[in-house]
């Protein structure tokens, strides 16, 4: 059946492996992966022993791999850490507090219902290549979405929740709307970004594309130039140059009410 119904978040990541103390950015991603997969939004992880410096780092790193699945709706971290080691990732999206699981809930409801419609439309077919329903979910989101000027740093329209219950979203938000409805069809997807802006890259009948939804949201009508380019092209492009036009969310929260309580940002160090 080309129906969507009964999937779940965590079906669109695939299983990772818990590494209790990840020391790479591919052991993060297991570790994250594991989360995500199992439905969770908490990460406990078992050092040796940690510093704030180090546990500020663990943190960042675990926010930098969760961003790249985007889809999931988590774009801050709240940590807590004890110097013999323990640390306790906690993720969430700004604003969204204890309704970010409501969240997650419309954002997936709302993306099956988009998903089953173009299929139930005939939009979207079997005989269908990959490029070629991307391109079709491309054109949705443009056409469902514009650019939420107005956001600020705890909006959101930096999660996928709000291009699909708002209509408006900046980058994050249009990335994540995206992957999570190439995740639904099975196509396999990630978030890319700078320091600016984030956009998706998506394999696509065995090609990796670069696919910005955001800029091809810029006129009056899809710009398929955002649509499929190369990664030369992508990362060559204006749009990526300092100050272009649309920015990046994402501070995380950082507390520790032991020793160091006076580094930046404020920590909560557990005792």
């Amino acid at each position: 059946s080309w129906s969507a119904q009964g999937a779940a978040m965590g079906d669109l990541v695939p299983l990772g492996t818990y590494i209790a103390a990840p020391a790479t950015a591919a052991e993060i991603d297991e570790s994250v992966r594991y989360m995500l997969a199992s439905n969770q939004n908490t990460l406990v992880l078992q050092y040796p022993s940690l510093s704030v410096t180090s546990a500020r780092r663990v943190m960042e790193a675990a926010l930098a791999a969760v961003k790249t699945y985007c889809e999931q709706c988590y774009n801050t971290v709240n940590c807590t850490y004890s110097a013999d080691g323990s640390i306790t990732l906690t993720f969430s999206a700004a604003s969204a507090g204890d309704q970010i699981l409501t969240y997650r809930d419309a954002a997936m409801e709302a993306a099956i219902a988009v998903h089953d419609a173009l299929w139930e439309s005939g939009e979207i077919t079997t005989s269908m290549s990959d490029y070629e329903k991307a391109r079709v979910y491309f054109t949705w989101i443009c056409d469902n979405c514009v650019y939420d000027y107005t956001a600020g740093d705890s909006s959101l329209s930096h999660i996928a929740y709000s291009l699909f219950e708002n209509g408006t979203a900046v980058c994050d938000g249009y990335t994540g709307a995206y992957n999570l409805l190439l995740k639904l069809e099975g196509i396999d997807c990630t978030a890319l970004s700078n320091n600016s802006h984030i956009w998706t890259v998506a394999t696509l009948d065995g090609t990796d594309y670069h696919i910005d939804t955001t800029w091809g949201d810029s006129g009056p009508a899809p710009n398929y130039d955002y649509f499929a380019m190369t990664a030369e092209e992508s990362w060559q492009h204006p749009r990526l140059l300092p100050g272009a036009l649309f920015s990046l969310q994402g501070l995380p929260t950082f507390k520790d009410d032991g020793p160091a309580a006076a580094a930046w940002p404020a920590p909560t160090a557990r005792r």
